[in-house]
């Protein structure tokens, strides 16, 4: 099954149920899919297009399975990022795919900017928190963008996300997983 195909499915299915639950947030699988839409419906409208790569920079919260499912729903590539690495294989595994979005955490703004200049293809930054000058907010961008279902055509073949090993032998390297 395709990734965002489930979230639609469980929001006809069960709208008014629990999906997910974090700290004091409680969405509804409705209002989980309304959120991964508008957060795909943002990353399209900001000019990304399928086959596009975003980095994810983040700690474990309810945005995160937002972005885990938004992201291919949208036909765009995910490349999560371990947040303990080093800032050189930070940056190596932004700019392998390409990636050319970074979405991250309000805690790891400092060590972008401490990478910025060596982000070779990267021209967007969400973040989720406060945005600091020059990135965008994630909120905001949920809440300004519609919720419909993205108007873009997913087959299961499409590469929904780039996982990179550890690089305990050398350079980290991707891993590419369909739908």
């Amino acid at each position: 099954m395709i990734l965002g195909e489930l979230a639609c499915r469980n929001a006809r299915r069960y709208p008014k149920k629990t999906a997910v639950v974090f700290e004091n947030k409680r969405y509804t699988f409705e209002e989980f899919n309304n959120r991964i839409n508008s957060l795909a419906n943002a990353l399209l409208g900001m000019g990304l297009s399928k086959g596009d790569r975003v980095a994810v920079l983040l700690d474990d919260c309810n945005q995160y399975l937002e972005i885990y499912f938004s992201i291919p729903k949208a036909g765009m590539v995910a490349a999560p990022l371990n947040t303990t690495l080093s800032k050189e294989n930070l940056a190596y595994i932004i700019n392998d795919p390409g990636a050319n979005t970074v979405i991250l955490g309000e805690n790891y703004v400092e060590t972008i900017y401490g990478i910025r200049s060596n982000l070779n293809t990267v021209k967007n930054f969400i973040t989720v928190g406060p945005p600091p000058e020059g990135m965008k907010s994630y909120e905001e961008l949920v809440s300004r963008y519609p919720s419909d279902e993205p108007k873009v055509e997913i087959d299961e073949n499409d590469i929904a996300s780039i996982l990179y090993t550890s690089g305990t032998t050398g350079l980290p390297k991707g891993v590419m997983l369909s739908h």
